[in-house]
C-alpha cells in the first residue's frame, strides 16, 4: 500500500511540474503530504528535526502546523524557514531557488484549502515583496495579496511582478472544491539594489534625465520624453524610481525600456486594461502600466 501511495504522489508531483498544481491526493488517508525541491540541493528540517535532503517527499505527516527550514550546503546565511499548515489529503509543495543572498532568492509554496461547495474554486496569491502586481490569464488583478473567490476550476496562467525584482509566471490547475493558495517570493535584481533605497537615491528630476541604468535595458529616449503637447502619458514618482515599458500590455511581456518620473511619452491613442500605448523613442512604441489606482502613470489630454 505504501508503495502505491508513493507512486500516486510521484504522479502528482509530475503533474505539478507540468501544469502547475494538482495537489489533492486521490486516497482517503487523513495524513498530509509534503514535497520539496530546491536549487542548489538543501538539507531539510521539520520542527527542528533533520529529515533528509532535497528532493524530499513524504505522505505520512500529521495535518496541522509545522515549521520547515531549508539550509543550502555552505550557505547557512541564506537558509529559508517558514511555518506551514498542512491539510489532510493534500500535498503542500515548496520550490526554492537560492541566490547569493536571502533577498536574491526566490520560490513558491502551493497548498490547498477545502471549500464547503464542492463545485466551487478559489485562488489566493500572496507575494514577497508586498503589493506585487498579479495577473491571471493575462488580466490584471491588482496588487498582492489577491483573492479570487469565483475563479473557474481548471488551468490558469499566473504572473507576479514587481519593479526591481525578477518576474515569476507559471501555469497551475485549480481543482474544484478547493482554494489554491500560492505564496510567491520574487528575487531582487542585484544591479538595481542601490536604486531601491529611497534614503540614498533621489527621485530623478524631469529637467535632469537620470543616469544610465546599469541594466542592459535601455532608458526612454529623452527626445520622446520631452513631448510638450497633449496627449501624452506622464510617468509618476514611485519608490523604485522607474517604470518598465513593455512590448505588450502584460506584466509578462518583454521589457523594452525604462521610463523615469517626470518623463512625458507621446500617447498612441490606445489603452488596454489599464495599460497605455506610448512612443518611448522616436518611431518605437510600447506599453506602460497605469497601476491599479493610477499610481504609476497618468494620461494628459
Amino acid at each position: 500500500m505504501l508503495t502505491r501511495l508513493k507512486s500516486l504522489l510521484l504522479l502528482l508531483v509530475l503533474s505539478l511540474i507540468l501544469t502547475g498544481c494538482s495537489l489533492s491526493l486521490p486516497f482517503t488517508t487523513k495524513k498530509a503530504a509534503l514535497q520539496i525541491t530546491a536549487n542548489p540541493q538543501v538539507t531539510v528540517f521539520i520542527d527542528g528535526q533533520h529529515v533528509g535532503q532535497t528532493p524530499y517527499d513524504t505522505n505520512d505527516l500529521k495535518a496541522g502546523e509545522i515549521t520547515v527550514k531549508l539550509v543550502p550546503e555552505g550557505q547557512a546565511g541564506v537558509s529559508w524557514e517558514s511555518k506551514l499548515t498542512l491539510t489532510p489529503k493534500v500535498v503542500t509543495v515548496i520550490n526554492r531557488r537560492f541566490g547569493p543572498t536571502a533577498d536574491q532568492s526566490s520560490g513558491e509554496v502551493f497548498t490547498l484549502e477545502p471549500l464547503t461547495k464542492k463545485t466551487a474554486a478559489g485562488l489566493v496569491v500572496i507575494s514577497t515583496p508586498d503589493d506585487s502586481i498579479v495577473t491571471v490569464d493575462d488580466q490584471p488583478q491588482g496588487f498582492a495579496p489577491v483573492s479570487l473567490d469565483t475563479i473557474t476550476a481548471g488551468e490558469h496562467a499566473i504572473a507576479v511582478s514587481s519593479p526591481g525584482f525578477t518576474d515569476n509566471s507559471f501555469r497551475t490547475n485549480v481543482p474544484a472544491g478547493y482554494k489554491l493558495i500560492a505564496n510567491i517570493q520574487l528575487a531582487r535584481i542585484p544591479s538595481e539594489a542601490a536604486a531601491l533605497s529611497l534614503e540614498t537615491t533621489p527621485t530623478p528630476s524631469p529637467a535632469s534625465p537620470p543616469p544610465a541604468s546599469p541594466s542592459a535595458t535601455p532608458s526612454v529616449a529623452s527626445a520622446s520624453a520631452s513631448a510638450k503637447a497633449p496627449p501624452y502619458v506622464e510617468i509618476l514618482a514611485n519608490p523604485i524610481g522607474f517604470l518598465r515599458v513593455r512590448a505588450n500590455p502584460s506584466t509578462g511581456a518583454t521589457e523594452l525600456a525604462r521610463a523615469y518620473p517626470g518623463q512625458k511619452l507621446p500617447y498612441q491613442n490606445e489603452e488596454n486594461n489599464g495599460w497605455y500605448k506610448v512612443e518611448y523613442t522616436p518611431g518605437k512604441t510600447g506599453w506602460v502600466s497605469r497601476g491599479a489606482s493610477g499610481q504609476y502613470a497618468k494620461l494628459v489630454q
